[in-house]
């Protein structure tokens, strides 16, 4: 005997959305009575679509809803009839209020046929658990009405015949892929001697007019899925989901969303276990997952590619003399070469330099195992804890694992079709590891757990996949799924031991648990499953063994033990929302219009060509490279700077809190940090060094050996590459920056880098008589105070922002000095007033902190191209530079 689950009947929220379907037909419908015709019990029709429509205005501004319209009663399309919206964040009771939607239509306005339409097994069984479920509270609800509800099932097409005859309230549940092809499908065969009332299964079904309620509609979004839900001649489509698709034709009217079901408490709160590997971005990680033959044979293989955003795992096609190094653009697979690739059926492999192969699905470098370990790990501890805690409310905890292929779990079958050949492609390690290593873990954890102590793995975990037939198939593997998929009562009862459940993604939208509190996501590469379905199934409140809802909002926590940090498990969860359309980012306020600045030709010709006749000449610079100074700064930067750590695995817990604004992290603990023991070929970092910083290797060598650090290259020899090379680099040009030289050439910039017209956005812009430019054009706040102070001042004559593609060469790249200056001085001398111009050059730096948070003025880079700058403007001679922090720092550093 399981849990009596116990319904609670007035939760605002949930009656507030019934009511807004029910109360759309208020008057729009025939008067009960039995609408017969050739047997058939059809539903009554809809005879004011005015009616109607007032109705939805009404009750969207209720909810303050955009209006929308329902244009007609019927048509060739689905979406020509009458369909609404319901949206309700997952966990808060959909299903309930859709199935009490039923009753209260029926009670209502005597609505008798309803089909409800989902796109998967799962979710068919969910519904039919639902069904069961509830059916003693709603009897209790409505007067004892009885009702029928079915699963269609082509073997039993009686069973439809008696769905549409009967007179009573009837429910049909059925998946989309029963009636989606014509051709295939049962329900339009013609001519059946079961089916005597109409020509086929689908002709009768259409008879009845019934509401359908479509659950997940996005999973059914396809033409020849809306084609196939139009063929049953729907009276009106009644559409419930979390992630809507097409809102702009489906009539929204309600709307529960993530943040506001979170607030009002509605579902569990979440935290992140994020487990990840730090230090590995440059491992030689290699994967083989397929090999093409035609019309050339290459291999599709896993590399970590390099890019500028940093490193990140992508497949790539393969063929042999290929250079792994060119097209990874990552230095860690230097001089590794494609030698062979074999795509013999039985012995499928991609051959390296060396000798070394990977075989199909196998890889070099992979430290999936490790993590996966740890995060099986992890649950298993939080769950453990989780479990002493809340069995005390008489609370059973369940986790989910999504694992990363099937056969990490479930186990073949050799002797049948095919199960030889899909082990063999299997690598040794990773088959069946996901539970071999949960059952070792459990074990050994458990002995700490006193409750635990005297249970086995095998009768805590149970397993739902699709099925397969190479699947290796026992009794208790059935009771088990029986259980996950359609006996909740059970799963949620101490009575049955199962805690753990596995899957892939058989249970993803659809199925959930309201007392699953920890969800394991063992690295699912190619999953359809985003962050926001894979959190559903364990967000709903959970239950006691006296099937009451458990309401503490401390306690109530969803956990996610994740294959990746925290914040980017929140960014991911933060774009599946707004892919939804919902938590979309706020707009930026005083959205920027376009704004053109037109160049005053005749003060650019004027005045202002005194100055730029000076900034036009352009300079070149050399650099002298002492190569014993420079030896001695990089070996002492090394010993003190260089850090090789070896790979780790780092597990951090965050909670997760929704806003209106979008999805915010809070760190709450970290796990001891654990190394990763890797055996490494050490690459020839001398040369690699020597390609990275143009030095000679006899120089990079020395450095090496000098600096005392050559033995941290076993920790990690592509970090150790990456980080010596960045160092040296360094020195190097601090070296050239040091004794750079600028000399003039007979190169000169074009008066037509100042364009005729600039475009920018309105936003930071100043009107100016004293610009080159009509309007001054500035990047910030601090920018445009700078420009209108310079606007005020009388005796600056004439200025500009000086054009992106002017700059002075430097060692460390190209340098954009901001503003030029004629500024007007007047000055008394001993033979009286004198007038004279200044030709200025200006940097505004507004402030800066340095990485210990202390201010100072100018980064050190920055000011690595200032002291460039300061070298070319003197070379030009005539110009004054200088970089200030404000407008009163620029009138203190005008020149005596």
């Amino acid at each position: 005997m399981g849990v009596n689950i116990r319904f609670i009947s007035d939760l605002d929220f949930q009656l507030k959305a019934i009511s807004s379907i029910v109360n759309l037909f208020d008057g729009a419908l025939a008067e009960i009575k039995e609408q017969i015709h050739f047997g058939i019990n059809s539903n009554p029709k809809i005879i004011s679509l005015d009616t109607i429509n007032k109705n939805l205005e009404r009750i969207q501004a209720q909810n303050k809803l955009s209006v929308t319209k329902v244009a007609s009663l019927e048509g060739v399309d689905i979406y020509d009839r009458p369909n609404f919206s319901v949206e309700m964040e997952t966990g808060t009771g959909k299903t309930y209020i859709f199935l009490r939607s039923v009753l209260e239509l029926n009670k209502r306005y005597g609505l008798k046929k309803f089909v409800v339409v989902v796109p998967s097994v799962a979710i068919r069984e969910g519904i039919l658990a639902n069904l069961k479920l509830t059916k003693p509270h709603f009897q209790k609800i409505y007067d004892r009405v009885p009702y029928n509800f079915r699963v269609f099932s082509s073997d039993r097409m009686t069973d439809l015949s008696t769905f549409c005859r009967s007179n009573e309230l009837e429910i049909l549940v059925i998946t989309i892929q029963s009636f989606n092809k014509a051709d295939i499908n049962t329900l339009y065969e013609k001519g059946r001697d079961d089916i005597l009332i109409a020509d086929s299964g689908m002709d009768m079904l259409a008879q009845t007019s019934p509401v359908l309620i479509l659950d997940e509609p996005h999973k059914m979004g396809s033409e020849l899925s809306a084609s196939a839900i139009n063929n049953l001649n729907p009276l009106f489509v009644l559409r419930y989901s979390a992630t809507h698709r097409d809102l702009d034709k489906t009539n929204l009217v309600y709307s529960l969303g993530p943040a506001e079901a979170h607030d009002l408490g509605l579902v569990k709160k979440i935290d992140v276990i994020g487990a990840t590997v730090k230090h590995e971005s440059s491992l030689p990680f290699i994967k083989l997952v397929g090999v093409v033959l035609k019309p050339k044979i290459k291999a599709k293989v896993v590399l970590k590619i390099k890019t500028e955003k940093g490193v990140t795992e992508k497949a790539v096609m393969l063929s042999k003399g290929d250079s792994l190094r060119e097209k990874s653009k990552n230095p860690a697979y230097e001089n590794v070469i494609v030698t062979n690739i074999s795509g013999a059926e039985d012995n499928t492999y991609l051959e390296l330099t060396g000798g070394v192969r990977v075989k199909l699905n196998g890889s070099q470098g992979d430290t999936y195992l490790l993590v996966a370990k740890e995060q099986i790990e992890e649950t298993i501890k939080v769950h453990f804890e989780k479990q002493e805690k809340l069995g005390k409310q008489g609370i059973k905890v369940l986790s989910l694992f999504f694992i990363d292929e099937v056969s990490d779990y479930q186990e073949l079958d050799q002797s049948k079709e095919g199960g030889f050949e899909e082990i063999a492609r299997i690598e040794p390690e990773k088959y069946l590891f996901v539970r071999r290593t949960f059952d070792e873990v459990f074990e050994r954890l458990k002995k700490e757990h006193p409750d635990w102590k005297n249970k086995n793995a095998e009768e805590v975990r149970g397993a739902y996949f699709s099925a397969r037939k190479t699947f290796k198939s026992i009794s208790q593997d059935k009771e088990k799924i029986d259980e996950i998929l359609s006996d909740k009562e059970k799963l949620l009862s101490f009575e049955s031991p199962t805690a753990f459940v596995f899957t892939h993604s058989a249970l993803g939208e659809g199925w959930d648990n309201p007392n699953v509190f920890n969800i394991c996501t063992l690295r699912i590469t190619h999953s359809e499953i985003t962050k926001r379905q894979t959190i559903g199934r364990g967000l709903r409140i959970p239950v006691t063994q006296q099937g009451t809802r458990f309401e503490n909002t401390s306690e109530n926590i969803l956990t996610v033990i994740a294959n990746e940090s925290y914040e980017d498990f929140a960014k991911t969860l933060q774009t599946d929302y707004q892919e939804d359309g919902i938590m979309h980012t706020p707009p930026i306020e005083n959205r920027r219009d376009k704004i053109t600045a037109k160049l005053k030709t005749a003060v650019f010709k004027g005045e202002f060509k005194e100055i730029w006749d000076k900034l036009k000449l352009k300079t070149e610079f050399s650099s002298e490279i002492r190569t014993e100074d420079l030896v001695n700064e990089c070996k002492k930067a090394l010993a003190e700077n260089l850090i090789v750590r070896k790979p780790i695995i780092d597990v951090r817990r965050a909670k997760i809190e929704f806003t209106q604004k979008g999805i915010e992290t809070i760190e709450k603990e970290s796990e001891p940090i654990k190394d990763i023991e890797v055996a490494y070929s050490i690459p020839d970092i001398v040369t690699r060094i020597s390609n990275e910083t143009g030095l000679t290797r006899k120089t990079i060598a020395r450095v090496l050996v000098e600096s005392g650090k050559l033995r941290d290259i076993f920790n990690n020899p592509e970090e150790f590459v990456s980080k010596a090379a960045t160092i040296i680099k360094e020195k190097k040009i601090k070296m050239e920056i040091k004794t750079a030289t600028y000399h003039k050439t007979k190169e000169a910039y074009l008066d037509s880098i100042f364009g005729a017209e600039v475009s920018s956005y309105k936003t930071n812009v100043v009107e100016s008589e004293r610009s080159v430019y009509d309007k001054v054009l500035c990047d910030n706040p601090s920018e445009r105070t700078f420009a209108q102070d310079m606007t005020k001042d009388e005796q600056v004559n004439v200025f500009c922002k000086l054009p992106q593609n002017y700059y002075i060469q430097t060692p460390t790249g190209p340098y954009r000095p901001d503003w030029a200056v004629i500024f007007q001085r007047a000055r008394v001398a001993d033979s009286g007033r004198i007038e004279n111009k200044l030709y200025l050059v200006r940097e505004t730096k507004f402030g800066y902190s340095d990485i210990r948070g202390i201010r100072k003025s100018v980064p050190e880079d920055e000011q690595d191209k200032i002291d460039c700058a300061e070298k070319h403007f003197k070379e030009i001679s005539g110009i004054d530079f200088k970089w200030v922090s404000s407008y009163d720092d620029f009138k203190e550093k005008l020149p005596a």
